[in-house]
């Protein structure tokens, strides 16, 4: 092999190392900002789900606390929401099929008759 070959070839080899390694960091930055967007969004879900904990128990302990209902009537009110979606579950489960309707005004969901949004308390008109 003459010493032009070898150079030729050498950096050939080179160059598509260079190509292989370039593919190799863009599927790593694509994993990456999708790794980050997992976690920005299992934040936003552990932040709401710390603010739900929060406002059922304020809810609960003034129910208690103002003689509303008693700890076992609540029990019995959360197992009958329970079994709403047909599992006792401990959890609302979304019924496959069926569509929640959607607030108007901020568009996050809204379960069962509600007057008004939980999330940014739109009123509801009798046609929503």
């Amino acid at each position: 092999m003459s010493i032009f070959n070898y150079l030729f070839d050498n950096e050939w080899s080179q160059r598509a190392d260079i190509e292989d390694l370039k593919a190799q960091a863009a599927r790593l930055s694509d994993r990456s900002t999708r790794n980050l967007r997992y976690e920005n969004r299992i934040k936003e879900l552990e932040t709401d789900i710390g603010e739900l904990a929060l406002l059922s128990k304020a809810l609960m302990r003034i129910l208690l606390e103002k003689g509303i209902c008693t700890g076992r009537e609540l029990e019995d009110l959360i197992k009958t929401i329970d079994m709403e979606d047909g599992v006792e579950d401990g959890k609302v489960t979304k019924v496959p099929g069926k569509q929640n309707a959607q607030c108007p005004q901020c568009g996050r969901p809204v379960h069962g008759n509600r007057k008004a949004c939980l999330y940014c308390g739109y009123v509801f008109s009798k046609s929503n």
